[in-house]
C-alpha cells in the first residue's frame, strides 16, 4: 500500500512539474519571439517535424520553436529540439539530479579534474570552510591573504550561473575595488560558498575579440558508452567592458565550425540582432581559435572523468601557449543558441543521441529517479 502511494505521489510530482516546464517554456518563446516576424513552415515540414520526433521520442512536440528558428535564420532543421521537448524530457533524461549539486559546486572542480588547467586559487570556502592548496585556514588568515590583491576573479561557486555575481576584484590594504567595500564585507556578501581565483591569462587573439573579458569556448559533449562525442562547440565573447563573456550580460555567441574557424554570425541577447564582426573589428568569419584541437582533446578526457553525466557543457579559455583551461563545466544549461544558428543542439550525432536519450528516460520512469 506505501508503494502504491508513493508511485502516486512520485507521478503526481512529474506531471505537475512538466506542467511547470510547459508554462515556463512558453513565457520563454514569448519573450524571445517578441517584435520577430514568424515565418511560417509548410504543412509538410511541420509534419515531418513531428514524424522525425514521434519516431525517435515518442512524443508529440509544437513546431513553434523550428518556425522560430527558421525566422532567425532562413534555414530549416527538423532536429531543432524545442525547448519544452529539452528542459521536460531530454534534460530530465540525462542528468541525474541526485547528485548534480555537489557536481556543480566550482570548489570541487579540481579535486575531480587533478589533470586540469584550472586558474590558481587564492582563497576558496565551502561551506563556511576556508582554505586553498595549502590546506585549511581561519577566516581571519583567509582576510590577511586577501588584504591586498592586484586583480583575480570572485564568485560564487554553488547556484550559479549567467555569470551572475561574477566580479574582478582588486584590494589594497583591505578595500576593494566594489563600492569601496573591505574584504570582509566581501566575504560576508558572498556567504559561505565562493573562490577568489587569478585572472586567466588568455591567447592574444582571443583577447583581440574584447580584451576586458575571458572570451570562451562551450562545448557542449556527450558520451556514448566509452566515446565522447563533440555535439557543438560556440564561442562566448564580452561585452566591452564586462568581465564576463555570457550573452545574457550583453556578450555574443558565435557557432565554431570543424576547422576551428568561426561562423559568420554571432548571436545576441536581441536575436532580432545579428554581428559579423566584433566590437573590437575582429571579422568573424576570418577568425580561427587557437589550439582548437587541444580544447577537444581535453574535453573528451575529461567527460570521460564525469560517467555520471552522458550530456555536459564545458566553458574552456584558452591560454598564451594555446592550451585550454578550464573555467567550469556545467551539468545542464539552456539550448537556446541553436536558435539564433539554425543547427541543432546535438549536431550531427543528433541521430544517434536521441535514440540514447529514450532509453534513459524509459529506464529513469521505470525506477522513478526523476525526484531526487
Amino acid at each position: 500500500m506505501i508503494k502504491v502511494i508513493t508511485r502516486f505521489i512520485k507521478s503526481s510530482y512529474h506531471l505537475l512539474k512538466m506542467g511547470g516546464v510547459k508554462i515556463s517554456t512558453n513565457k520563454q518563446f514569448n519573450k524571445l519571439s517578441k517584435d520577430i516576424e514568424i515565418k511560417h513552415l509548410t504543412k509538410a515540414q511541420k509534419q515531418e517535424i513531428k514524424d522525425y520526433f514521434k519516431s525517435m521520442l515518442g512524443v508529440s512536440v509544437t513546431t513553434k520553436w523550428h518556425e522560430l528558428a527558421y525566422s532567425l535564420t532562413g534555414i530549416y532543421d527538423k532536429r531543432i529540439l524545442p525547448n519544452d521537448l529539452y528542459v521536460g524530457y531530454i534534460q530530465q533524461a540525462l542528468i541525474d539530479y541526485r547528485i548534480k549539486i555537489a557536481y556543480d559546486d566550482k570548489n570541487l572542480f579540481p579535486r575531480l579534474l587533478p589533470f586540469a588547467n584550472i586558474p590558481h586559487k587564492i582563497v576558496q570556502c565551502s561551506n563556511g570552510l576556508f582554505y586553498n592548496s595549502d590546506g585549511a585556514m581561519t577566516k581571519q588568515e583567509a582576510l590577511d591573504l586577501c588584504k591586498n590583491i592586484d586583480s583575480a576573479i570572485i564568485k560564487p561557486t554553488l547556484f550559479s550561473n549567467s555569470g551572475r555575481n561574477v566580479e574582478k576584484i582588486i584590494v589594497k590594504d583591505g578595500i576593494t575595488n566594489l563600492g569601496s567595500a573591505t574584504i570582509e564585507e566581501v566575504f560576508n556578501k558572498y556567504g559561505q560558498n565562493f573562490v577568489i581565483e587569478e585572472v586567466v591569462k588568455q591567447h592574444p587573439k582571443m583577447a583581440s575579440l574584447n580584451p576586458s573579458s575571458i572570451n570562451t569556448l562551450r562545448v557542449i559533449s556527450f558520451r556514448k558508452g566509452n566515446k565522447i562525442l563533440i555535439c557543438k562547440v560556440m564561442c562566448r565573447i564580452g561585452k566591452p567592458g564586462n568581465v564576463v563573456d555570457n550573452f545574457a550580460a550583453g556578450g555574443m555567441g558565435c557557432a565554431v565550425k570543424e576547422n576551428g574557424f568561426l561562423s559568420e554570425y554571432a548571436y545576441t541577447k536581441m536575436y532580432s540582432k545579428r554581428k559579423n564582426i566584433t566590437e573590437t573589428g575582429v571579422i568573424l568569419k576570418d577568425f580561427q581559435i587557437p589550439g582548437f584541437e587541444n580544447v577537444k582533446n581535453f574535453v573528451k578526457k575529461a567527460h570521460l572523468s564525469m560517467p555520471h553525466f552522458l550530456l555536459l557543457g564545458w566553458d574552456v579559455a584558452i591560454g598564451e601557449d594555446e592550451q585550454p583551461v578550464l573555467i567550469e563545466y556545467n551539468t545542464n544549461f539552456c539550448n537556446i543558441f541553436q536558435l539564433e544558428q539554425g543547427q541543432p543542439t546535438f549536431g550531427e550525432y543528433t541521430d544517434e543521441i536521441l535514440p540514447i536519450v529514450k532509453a534513459e528516460h524509459e529506464k529513469r520512469m521505470k525506477r522513478r529517479i526523476y525526484i531526487c
